[in-house]
């Protein structure tokens, strides 16, 4: 264990009785062994207290370092500077109390990062899983979406790359080294959505090294931040205005793309309203034809033209008395011509199908 760097493994917790056992279990069974963990609980108002003290000693056994902090409620962000200024590694980690890494993930990152000195930040694959009570190591992992299916992953300078995948970034897989915050800064503690911020920083000065393997599972369920609009959008638009003021962005593209993920984000989080909408005189489009648009195309008030679905079964039968075509069909008539509203739950897929094909956000499809 004296040959391997230390590296620094800092979790902050809140309300997450249910979960931070088996995410200190997937701590404890690293194969890595030299891990400082620093442990913040965050003012958690339910039994996560309890459930952490009630491993503490095997945690103290475990790690050369640990320190666990019980303290009033600041947020994760204030969490995370607070631990990183305590941290004595080469490599720091931040992680969340209601996700899980496989055993062999800290090795991975840290063995990557020590063989390629050029790099200073290393990410991986994984695995969303919805199990909000179900035990992480008892879902079956080949049912469930990875990572890299959200976004496509690159190593090297991923500045610009960032802009079109930053809310499906890997954040519980990332490994810093810790000269990366002692050069470029800490967590914003104004955001809620702490980690699009410090990748798009970083990424202006650090090289991002890829690793194709999974080595972590985030689970999804309602309290997640990324499911809140008030955290998502909020965040958003305070990181436009804070890059706009302090001249950050590099090109116009990237202020643009992240007013589409803004646009995005309350598409996807907020309910669905189309009463603002100018349609100017173009022909309405709807895609979708399940269980999600027979619940919200009374949302729609303009005379649909026809509908679309990517499954080739349906194609040429009928919805709601209107003709159902493949997307293939939108190649035939000009963007400029439609305005396509997406009322399926394949929102991902779809916006981007619509991209590659030259539709934009807001103007051509939303």
């Amino acid at each position: 264990m004296n040959d391997q760097p230390l590296i620094s493994l800092i979790i902050s917790a809140y309300n997450h009785e249910t979960y931070i056992e088996e995410c200190l279990e997937s701590i404890m069974n690293q194969t890595y062994r030299n891990i400082e963990l620093i442990l913040y609980n965050d003012g958690s108002k339910d039994n996560t207290h309890a459930k952490i003290l009630g491993l503490q000693s095997k945690l103290v056994e475990r790690f050369p370092s640990f320190q666990y902090i019980n303290k009033d409620n600041e947020g994760i962000s204030k969490n995370f500077n607070l631990g990183i200024k305590k941290a004595k590694g080469k490599y720091i980690k931040t992680f969340a109390s209601d996700d899980f890494l496989f055993e062999n993930a800290i090795e991975l990152l840290v063995n990557a990062l020590e063989n390629e000195p050029n790099f200073d930040i290393a990410y991986a694959d994984g695995y969303y899983v919805h199990a909000e009570k179900k035990a992480l190591t008892e879902v079956d992992l080949t049912k469930c979406t990875k990572f890299s299916e959200k976004a496509k992953y690159i190593s090297g300078n991923i500045h610009d790359h960032l802009y079109d995948i930053l809310p499906h970034m890997s954040t519980w897989t990332v490994l810093f080294r810790k000269e990366c915050f002692d050069k470029y800064g800490l967590y914003d503690e104004n955001l809620r959505c702490e980690d699009m911020d410090i990748y798009l920083r970083f990424s202006k000065e650090c090289r991002f090294l890829y690793l194709d393997e999974n080595i972590a599972i985030h689970r999804l369920h309602d309290k997640n931040a990324g499911y809140m609009p008030d955290i998502m959008i909020t965040s958003v638009e305070q990181m436009i205005e804070k890059y706009t003021q302090s001249n950050f962005f590099i090109k116009d593209v990237h202020k643009q793309k992240l007013e589409r993920w803004l646009i995005f984000i309350k598409r996807v989080l907020l309910p669905l309203d189309f009463s603002h909408i100018d349609y100017k005189n173009k022909k309405v489009i709807v895609w979708g034809t399940g269980e999600y648009c027979k619940n919200n195309v009374h949302l729609v008030k303009e005379d649909i033209e026809f509908f679309i679905d990517s499954n080739p079964e349906k194609k040429d039968t009928k919805f709601m008395d209107k003709l159902i075509n493949q997307p293939s069909e939108l190649l035939k008539i000009s963007t400029s011509d439609v305005f396509i509203l997406v009322l399926s739950t394949y929102v991902d897929e779809i916006f981007g199908w619509l991209e590659n094909n030259g539709y934009k956000l807001g103007e051509n499809y939303y």
